[in-house]
């Protein structure tokens, strides 16, 4: 195996890199933070998260001592919400154990909630200068390359070889910038369908380059069809002394957008969607006019596929105890404070819905 030309490495990304917040901080919780954002997640898009979400948590106090709601709202629509779960869980660990301090050892910072190994190489070589390499998607595709490595890149024998690799020639004076400068490489040059291989610095150690193969590495490996799911929401709306009032619940248990709200859902099993109302899915529930079916859109997930529609109805509320069954009535105008999945929003972006409520509204508001 040929050995990597660190120097030209380290050169190229001071000259290219990009000018990221968490590259001007040495703050273990900012660089933790930014990189458990980028995980699943394209630096453009996780730019502005991390700008808002650690205007709202700048330290990792403030992240422990927020509610769930807090922190589910600052990280909606960005996905993988087991993320955040964690995120918050952890920083309540360290507040705990760790006198509010993420520890310095890569191996402490594999005993925090949520932190692998990549994001313990990251944090324990950037915020520490510990000479332990990061291997992540970018990192995986370009040593691969680079090597010719005959493993797909869920493969922890590949993985493993990697970072044995790299161990050894990991700059100890400078171990965080080295780890950078590869993923910065991988995102940047040595991008999986078109790599830039005549701006690579380092292409005359690159197998597959010098073997005109960049497109076979990484070896692929065969993925399963995501599987589909259909979802009808229920989206309740009922007047009180002049306000309008709907009802969610928090959706629990290990699922999709855990810790993320919800209108009632009736999950299909059968035939996905029917023309007609469907019953409300509260036993006890007394239903009242349905004002509105929406089209069924499409929602894609890694793994699933999800094709759900809305039904807006008006409902009875007197009869029913909803808390028993972990419902939450809350006031219509309330709604935007709770966290929701990126396909409930999808739902709402509709002028019929919005022009029912208003409606309804009016006829509320003379009551």
């Amino acid at each position: 195996m040929n050995q990597y030309p660190v120097d030209d490495i380290l050169i190229w990304y001071r000259q290219h890199a990009r000018a990221l917040p968490w590259r001007d901080t040495k703050d273990p919780y900012l660089i933790w933070l930014s990189e458990v954002i980028l995980q699943q997640t394209r630096v453009e898009q996780g730019l502005d998260y991390y700008l808002r979400f650690s205007s709202r948590f700048p330290d990792l106090r403030s992240l422990a001592e927020a509610s769930p709601d807090e922190v589910m709202k600052q990280w909606q629509g960005l996905g993988y919400y087991s993320r955040a779960r964690n995120l918050h869980a952890a920083a309540r660990q360290v507040m705990q154990h760790y006198h509010g301090l993420l520890p310095e050892s890569f191996h402490e910072l594999l005993k925090i909630k949520g932190i692998g190994a990549y994001t313990a190489a990251a944090i324990a070589s950037i915020a520490f200068r510990q000479a332990i390499p990061v291997v992540d998607g970018n990192v995986y595709r370009l040593v691969s390359r680079w090597l010719e490595i005959p493993y797909p890149a869920s493969s922890a024998t590949g993985r493993k070889l990697i970072f044995n690799y790299l161990k050894d020639i990991i700059p100890p004076d400078d171990p965080g910038s080295f780890n950078q400068a590869l993923m910065e490489l991988g995102a940047l040059i040595c991008i999986p369908n078109q790599p830039a291989c005549i701006r690579c610095p380092v292409t005359g150690h690159c197998g597959a380059f010098r073997h005109g193969k960049q497109h076979a590495y990484p070896i692929k490996q065969n993925r399963k069809k995501p599987g589909e799911r259909y979802f009808t929401y229920f989206f309740i709306v009922f007047c009180r002394e002049g306000i309008l009032y709907t009802i969610i619940k928090l959706r629990t248990g290990r699922d999709i957008w855990e810790g993320l709200w919800e209108f009632p859902l009736l999950e299909h099993t059968g035939t996905p969607f029917a023309p007609d109302p469907l019953p409300i899915p509260i036993p006890g529930f007394h239903a009242g006019k349905t004002l509105l079916i929406s089209p069924v859109i499409k929602h894609q997930l890694t793994h699933q596929t999800i094709f759900a529609n809305l039904q807006l109805s008006t409902g009875l509320i007197q009869d029913v105890k909803l808390i028993d069954q972990g419902f939450k009535i809350i006031e219509l105008n309330e709604l935007l404070k709770y966290p929701f999945s990126r396909l409930t929003e999808r739902l709402l972006i509709n002028q019929q819905i919005h022009n029912m409520l208003e409606k309804f509204r009016k006829n509320c508001s003379k009551i």
